[in-house]
C-alpha cells in the first residue's frame, strides 16, 4: 500500500499540500492519499496547522476508499468516525491504530502488526530508499512514487 503524504508524490511541495486538486492528482496517479482533516462548527476542512481548504462530506465520501484521514482536532475525529472514514488521530505516540484496523508508526518506528504503515520515512532515513526493507505492508511518504519502484 503506497500512500501519498498530503498529496506529495515526488517530494514535499508545502504550498500544495492538502489542496483537494493536489489530492485528486495523487489519487488519479494510482495512490492513496493521507489528508489532514479539521471540523470547526458545521464546516470541514483540509490543512495541516489549520483548516485551509473547505471541503464537503460528499467530496470525502466519493474518495473514501482512497483516503487515509489524519484528524487534527477532536471534532474532526468524531466526524470521521461517524462517517466511516479511514481515520486516525495522534499526538506523539509511537504507534496508532486507524479506524479500519491498520497500524501507523511514527517516523523511525519499525513494523508492528500485519497491516503496518511506515510513516514519513524520509524524516528518519537520510536516503529514503534505505527504508524499503522495512516496508512490510504500506508506506506513507512525500516520495511515494520513488518508493513504488
Amino acid at each position: 500500500m503506497y500512500i501519498s503524504h498530503r498529496g506529495n508524490l515526488e517530494g514535499r511541495i508545502a504550498e500544495l499540500e492538502n489542496d483537494p486538486a493536489y489530492i485528486e492528482k495523487a489519487i488519479k496517479s494510482g495512490y492513496m492519499a493521507e489528508v489532514d482533516f479539521w471540523s470547526v462548527g458545521d464546516r470541514i476542512y483540509l490543512g495541516h496547522d489549520e483548516g485551509q481548504h473547505d471541503i464537503t462530506m460528499d467530496w470525502l465520501n466519493t474518495r473514501k476508499q482512497h483516503l487515509l484521514v489524519h484528524c487534527k482536532n477532536r471534532e474532526g475525529f468524531d466526524v470521521a468516525l461517524k462517517s466511516g472514514l479511514h481515520a486516525f488521530w495522534h499526538t506523539d505516540e509511537d504507534y496508532v491504530m486507524t479506524s479500519w484496523g491498520y497500524t501507523v508508526g511514527y517516523p523511525g518506528k519499525l513494523s508492528a502488526g500485519p497491516r503496518f504503515i511506515l510513516a514519513v520515512p524520509e524524516r528518519h532515513w537520510e536516503n529514503v530508499l534505505d527504508c524499503k526493507p522495512f516496508i512490510t505492508f504500506g508506506v506513507l511518504s512525500d516520495y511515494v512514487k520513488l518508493l513504488n519502484t
